[in-house]
């Protein structure tokens, strides 16, 4: 099998990157700019959502940027080279909503009414429901109306 000498082949990368060079000067792009890394678009987005809370926290304008990257710099530091699972808590936040539910139809047991005001189906509030009899292992008097 044929195999080009090594000086030639470097010779057509050169010739292949500088044609590249040429097109992007010609479409007026200049150099390429170089690509962030994942590493410091995650280390980015950190400074954002510390910036984000420490402004809504009331932080004085001139502190939250020298703030925002100190959080960021100290997770990296406390976490970094692990791989870490941030949950995004939706599962609590259904689970709650599912307690107000219950809450409310221990109050007034309206499937309809329930459903409207949580924007759910009658079957699927009826599950909720359901569920959290079965959990709490409430012997309920007004289970039985889940299924008006």
């Amino acid at each position: 099998m044929y195999s080009p000498p090594a000086h030639q082949l470097n010779a057509g990368v050169d010739s292949i990157e500088e044609n590249a060079r040429q097109k992007r000067e010609q479409k007026g792009q200049g150099a390429a700019k170089p690509s962030k890394t994942a590493q410091q678009k995650l280390l980015e987005s950190l400074v954002e959502c510390a910036r984000q809370e420490l402004v809504e926290a009331g932080v004085a304008a001139g502190m939250v940027e020298e703030a925002a990257r100190g959080i960021a710099e100290r997770i990296c530091s406390q976490f970094g080279g692990g791989a870490i699972y941030f949950p995004k808590g939706v599962a609590a936040q259904a689970r709650a909503r599912w307690e107000r539910l219950y809450s409310r139809f221990l109050v007034d047991p309206s499937i309809d009414a329930l459903s409207r005001e949580f924007n759910y189906s009658r079957g699927y509030v009826r599950k909720i429901i359901a569920k959290f009899t079965r959990r709490g292992g409430r012997n309920n008097p007004t289970a039985s109306a889940a299924g008006r």
